[in-house]
């Protein structure tokens, strides 16, 4: 009990601290601009809100990630001005926003890839669209299906932690077809890649930054296959250049939402960070 206190005490002075400074941005006759939404988008838009202050010192950005998919209730409960998001709206939140006197405005700001991953000892180099698709729905379950070994496939998932990513794989990409029930779920990218390396026969799916940067993929050793759109076209391994021109065939794309009563400064905010777009910025 008196631990559960002690968190709930804490909770509550970070919870003041962060109204404090809020109110105190407020006070300082800046307009408050409050990012909100997918902890996917929330990094790059984080990096780009502090190129624009610079410019903008009229303004103040906060950008807070968190959420799992997406932002919307931040518009909802006026607790944000933009929400961003690591997929679209779907039909029955646009109308829960309609509900509450918001119409929504849909800016796509670029695009972030999905890598495909094996074993080190995997002799498979690349696969067609269609080959990862049966194999993440579980079509396919020996690699002798896709030209390599008898193998047994053992497919790896995230959770409900990054619910964003299993919206796309399964609503976009597998076209409304759930992930196979067979597959192993993990608690995030990390465990997965540690996951895969260590597992004959297995394959799995990361965000771009995960298969490069993470820790786990300067720790241990695993295959980031190329894809390709068909059996004829040319074997694209991912980049943030190739999803950038078009040619790497698994992205998926990112959003900001705002209502379209938006003050004048929250729309030029936004406006800059869709023409910026998705690629590779210094600060």
């Amino acid at each position: 009990m008196r631990r559960c206190l002690i968190v709930g005490l804490g909770l509550l002075a970070l919870g003041l601290a962060l109204s404090s400074t809020l109110d105190s941005w407020a006070q300082d006759n800046k307009t408050l601009i409050r990012v909100r939404g997918s902890d996917s988008v929330a990094g790059r838009v984080d990096q780009l809100a502090k190129l624009y202050m610079k410019d903008h010192p009229e303004v103040n950005v906060v950008v807070l990630g968190g959420a799992k998919t997406i932002g919307l209730p931040a518009l909802i409960d006026k607790s944000g001005e933009v929400a961003m998001a690591a997929r679209k709206a779907t039909d029955l939140e646009r109308r829960e926003a309609n509900d509450h006197g918001i119409e929504l405005v849909e800016r796509l700001i670029g695009y972030g890839g999905l890598t495909i991953i094996v074993d080190q000892e995997n002799p498979i180099n690349e696969l067609t669209i269609e080959q990862v698709q049966k194999i993440l729905k579980g079509e396919f379950n020996r690699w002798d299906q896709v030209n390599g070994s008898a193998t047994p496939i053992t497919v790896f998932s995230v959770g409900e932690i990054h619910q964003g990513t299993i919206h796309f794989l399964e609503n976009d990409f597998l076209g409304k077809a759930p992930i196979t029930k067979k597959a192993e779920i993990v608690s995030g990218f990390e465990t997965l890649i540690r996951k895969v390396a260590e597992t004959k026969g297995s394959v799995g799916f990361t965000r771009i930054r995960d298969a490069f940067e993470s820790p786990a993929s300067q720790q241990v050793q695993f295959k980031i296959l190329k894809l390709k759109e068909t059996p004829g076209s040319p074997a694209i391994f991912p980049s943030r250049d190739a999803i950038a021109d078009g040619s790497y065939p698994l992205k998926r794309p990112f959003f900001l939402y705002l209502d379209t009563k938006a003050k004048p400064e929250v729309k030029a905010f936004v406006d800059f960070i869709v023409g910026k777009g998705w690629g590779a910025q210094k600060l």
